[in-house]
């Protein structure tokens, strides 16, 4: 008996897994670097592979015939890394491979893979688990946190709903116009608004569109009045309106201001409540008296250019209104109200245009590439035209009517350019003269160069003589000059005797060819003394 037990132990040894069961999965062992995956159960087969030790496969067939290793010859055929093939059993151990128990073949479970504190919380759900050859397989159909959206959702599984403004934050156009239209949006009860930055409200003369509808500073109007406290209705003086245009209001149009009293005309001008206060009779003034004067139309006075002038009482009367400045037609380009109504250009070109209405060359406009015309009604005027004085033009465009008076091109005695109607006074060697710049003798007038160098050349004079104190050629009548004067080329010069001229060129000649004639003389005189010497030696 006992030899049949000891029998039985050492089978049991030598024959490993001899008495285990049904055998669905194994685990490599007993090798120190791969075991061999064969074509068939044995070592005569092709390796297809390899397989490290420790790794749990499942069996897919089974063979007792296999050729004996180590005296095993049981052959497993598994799949590793899509290798499908046959390995020894003797390197490889029945095993459960970590298989939970209870797991049977197509048993189900319910599964979730996110965080536990999400679990079954807003959008997240369950999924299902099926147990396959053992094992559990993959959580299907879970639905796990995501990014919040502003969907009325809880989309990331916290409890909460749409919170920090989900897909909001960013710029948007609302509903109205104006600063009502621009907004940031903002996630509410699940769906993107709007929420404008600004809303309607009463319009302001600020240049902005406050009650929202599309509009700037429409129908501003207002009551002014720039006269001193209590004169508004005083008198001849009253208030007026202004307009807001551009954000800012306009000029107080229709206003009248209180004025010194004016004698005679049954009216309160200073707006004290008193007429004609210290005046005398009718049509008569005092002597040396002054007052306020203006000949324009009514409510023009003070406003755009126009402006008031001064009477004064000489022999009884008032004198005409001196220094008056009344409406004339407005000018474009300047930014000037000629017309005194309170706007500026209007009805000029609009802005980035420029227009030449009188054909010059030179437009009006805040487009014009050049120097703007100041009128562009009259061909005449315009930058570098020459000016005129005293024909109340601006012929030049620089600054206004130059009074006459003024040098003109030629004359000499200026000593700043204000003398001179060019606005141009040079220095020649000790004379000053009246000029006009140049670039050559075509840019000047007729019997004038141009001299200098540079950007300082200037027309000069053809004929210039100096004499006595300063430049004071004139020309020969006739042939003839005023006493100690002699015609030299159409002009009186002075006369320095010895049928010299002022010239210094022509004193040096002629005193060069004086010496040489003496010295002729002498050389004559010298030759015939030693001819008469040889004469009597002989």
């Amino acid at each position: 008996m006992s030899r049949i037990v000891l029998c039985i132990v050492i089978l049991l040894w030598c024959v490993p897994n001899a008495w285990a069961g049904p055998c669905d999965y194994v685990k490599i062992a007993r090798i120190s670097s791969t075991l061999n995956i064969r074509s068939g159960a044995s070592t005569s087969y092709k390796v297809l592979g390899g397989v490290p030790n420790a790794v749990c496969l499942k069996v897919l067939a089974k063979t007792t015939t296999g050729q004996s290793i180590s005296g095993n010859r049981t052959w497993y055929k598994i799949t590793y890394k899509s290798i499908t093939g046959w390995i020894s059993g003797h390197y490889a151990d029945c095993s459960n491979c970590g298989t939970p128990p209870g797991c049977t073949q197509g048993t189900k479970r319910a599964c979730y893979t996110g965080s536990p504190s999400t679990r079954k919380k807003g959008n997240c759900r369950d999924g299902t688990q099926t147990c396959s050859g053992g094992k559990w397989g993959s959580c299907a159909g879970q639905v796990g946190p995501s990014s919040e959206r502003c969907d009325g959702k809880d989309n990331d599984c916290d409890g909460q709903t749409d919170e920090g403004n989900p897909d909001g934050g960013k710029s948007c156009k609302g509903s109205g116009s104006g600063p009502c239209a621009q907004g940031t949006s903002k996630c509410q009860s699940g769906r993107i608004v709007c929420i404008t930055s600004s809303k309607p409200s009463t319009e302001t003369c600020d240049g902005k569109d406050n009650d929202c509808d599309g509009v700037i500073d429409e129908g501003l109007e207002r009551s002014c009045y720039g006269g001193p406290a209590n004169t508004n209705g005083v008198g001849v003086c009253k208030g007026g309106r202004q307009i807001c245009t551009g954000g800012k209001w306009g000029n107080c149009i229709g206003e009248v201001k209180p004025i010194t009293e004016a004698c005679n005309n049954a009216r309160d001008d200073d707006c004290d409540g008193q007429t004609d206060e210290g005046c005398t009779s009718p049509g008569t003034c005092k002597e040396g008296m002054e007052r306020a004067c203006y000949t324009g139309p009514a409510n023009t006075n003070g406003v755009g250019t126009c402006k008031g002038g001064k009477q004064k009482c000489q022999g009884g009367k008032w004198s005409s209104c001196q220094g008056s400045v009344v409406p004339v037609t407005e000018k474009c380009g300047n930014q000037t109200d000629e017309d005194c109504d309170g706007q500026v250009d209007e009805g000029c070109p609009a802005p980035g245009k420029c227009v030449d209405q009188d054909g010059d060359g030179f437009g009006i406009g805040t487009g014009c590439k050049q120097d703007k015309d100041c009128d562009d009604n009259n061909r005449s005027v315009f930058p570098g035209a020459e000016e005129i004085c005293g024909n109340g033009k601006d012929d030049d465009c620089k600054g206004g009517d130059q009074p006459c008076g003024k040098l003109g091109v030629g004359a000499e005695g200026c000593r700043k350019p204000e003398d001179c109607i060019s606005n141009v006074c040079v220095k020649l060697q000790e004379f000053y003269r009246c000029s006009k710049r140049c670039t050559k003798k075509e840019d000047c007038p007729a019997d004038f160069s141009c001299l200098g160098s540079g950007d300082q050349k200037a027309c000069w004079p053809n004929q210039k003589k100096v004499i006595g104190k300063g430049d004071h050629l004139k020309k020969c009548e006739n042939g003839a000059c005023a006493s100690g004067f002699t015609c030299d080329k159409g002009f009186c010069v002075e006369d320095k005797g010895c049928g010299c001229q002022s010239d210094p060129k022509n004193a040096t000649g002629n005193a060069i060819f004086l010496l040489f004639f003496g010295l002729f003389l002498l050389w004559g005189r010298i030759r015939r003394r030693n001819s008469g010497a040889i004469m009597r030696k002989s």
